[in-house]
């Protein structure tokens, strides 16, 4: 893993002010009342049952992956797919509550340079959309989602904002043409606005998801792993020291222009472990030998949860990344437990994100994670963001419509007492004006304060295990 050198700072934005984009033009972070998302990718290759999926956890799933024929650039369907793709929809569309049903393209296993071949040219362009859609179609799936990982350079990025603006017109064209809803959009990107992986580090196209994608989801994990010698936080949600973290990834994406109702963040239903070289030295940073098992040293979550019982192993929760490890011997795991992923889902409510998603789905232990949160129902407006943040400093107060009046929007679809946009913001809503300087400030005190309770309690809770 490559230590990038950008410091940032671990505080949460309790609630966002009009961002601008490159220009300085001020847009909406919100748009009219929507749907909070809380996705989960199921893997046609991992086994775990369909039948078995719990559908009021979710509001959309993911059939993961088909890929692209490296000489056609048709979607290559395989024998398993053929068998998997009808009986994935077919199954959750007899389960209630009914969810949406997704095709993704792509995956880690996908060689990038094949995407990088298809967004190209117009031909090779237009031959990958419209096998998508007929796919999705013959198959009935609700929409699409695109796992390029990851675009190589920043020609590839120019590319891959052309493919997007393509594709969702294609969407509408077809939709209009045969009557049916538009398919949805959506895009599996790097946790950050711009690929650190590469050097030179190419830069998402913010302005063109903003335009022509309903959601990207950036992929939170996998920060550390076995390729580095030292223990890390696998999906740590703060470091005060990089711009590892989930909450660096998040801001990036929101200043390259895209709206946080356009981000639905990415939680690892899995950890990642070590091989310790002093089993007496087991904090974050401690020097390993390798991986701590098979598969490069992956573990889910109820795997874990499992050996940590087994082996009576220590578990601590570090409050100033928001994540957990756990350690016996010279085996050393880091992950996300109920806590984190409760706090990182706080995380995206508070900064009004569209919602998150799991990778992948099963991978918890009887869905003790995918439970954290219920959202299929919730909708984002004044009174439940206010609900949300009650227990933190109010920074930016918003205020609901008064009755009858919507903000920011003449559709009547959207004439919902109470709900907030920021839709003419300048004109419609006056915003308490803050020195942001000392909020951050603030703010972080208020941070490093938490973080060290958790960090006492994780202590407490080790010594109690301990007694049993």
């Amino acid at each position: 893993m490559i230590v990038f050198h950008l410091t940032i700072s671990s505080t949460v934005s309790i609630a966002q002010a009009p961002y601008s984009l490159p220009g300085g033009s001020p847009k909406p972070s919100l748009s009219p009342p929507f749907r909070v998302i809380k996705c989960a990718y199921w893997p046609s290759f991992d086994g775990f049952p369909l039948t078995s999926i719990d559908t009021s956890y979710f509001t959309h799933l993911y059939y993961a992956f088909l890929l692209p024929d490296p000489n056609t650039y048709n979607l290559a369907i395989t024998a398993l797919d053929e068998e998997m793709l009808p009986l994935f929809v077919s199954t959750l569309r007899a389960k209630k509550p009914l969810v949406k049903t997704i095709l993704s393209i792509g995956g880690a296993g996908n060689d990038p340079k094949v995407f990088s071949a298809i967004v190209n040219a117009n031909s090779t362009r237009s031959t990958f959309i419209e096998s998508a859609i007929e796919v999705a179609r013959t198959y009935g799936f609700d929409g699409l989602d695109l796992d390029w990982e990851f675009p190589l350079n920043q020609q590839d990025m120019i590319n891959l904002g052309i493919l997007y603006k393509e594709w969702w017109k294609a969407l509408k064209i077809e939709a209009k043409a045969t009557g049916r809803t538009r398919l949805l959009l959506s895009s599996a990107v790097y946790y950050a606005s711009t690929v650190f992986k590469y050097s030179p580090s190419p830069k998402y196209p913010g302005e063109s998801i903003r335009k022509y994608v309903d959601w990207v989801s950036p992929m939170c994990f996998d920060f550390y792993g076995s390729w580095d010698m030292v223990t890390g936080q696998p999906a740590a949600l703060y470091d005060p020291t990089s711009n590892i973290s989930t909450s660096y990834g998040i801001h990036s994406w929101i200043d390259a222009g895209v709206p946080p109702n356009k981000i639905v963040m990415g939680l690892p239903l899995y950890g990642h472990s070590w091989k310790l070289k002093d089993p007496l030295v087991h904090g974050v940073g401690a020097p390993t030998t390798g991986a701590g098992g098979p598969n490069n040293g992956n573990m889910i979550y109820s795997a874990i949860v499992d050996f940590n019982r087994g082996q009576n192993a220590t578990v601590v929760y570090d409050g100033k990344t928001v994540s957990t490890y756990s350690y016996v011997g010279d085996m050393w795991i880091g992950y996300d437990d109920g806590r984190s992923v409760t706090k990182k889902v706080e995380f995206a409510r508070v900064n009004g994100l569209r919602g998150y998603f799991f990778w992948a789905l099963g991978q918890d232990k009887d869905w003790s994670l995918s439970n954290q949160e219920d959202t299929k129902t919730e909708r984002l407006n004044a009174s439940n963001c206010h609900k949300s943040a009650s227990h933190l400093p109010s920074v930016l107060p918003f205020e609901p419509a008064p009755p009858g009046e919507h903000i920011g929007s003449s559709s009547s679809a959207a004439q919902t007492q109470g709900v907030f946009t920021l839709q003419d913001v300048g004109s419609k809503l006056q915003i308490l004006t803050v020195n942001m300087g000392e909020v951050k400030t603030r703010l972080g005190d208020i941070d490093t304060r938490l973080g060290a309770i958790d960090t006492r309690l994780g202590v407490v809770e080790t010594k109690v295990q301990s007694l049993r």
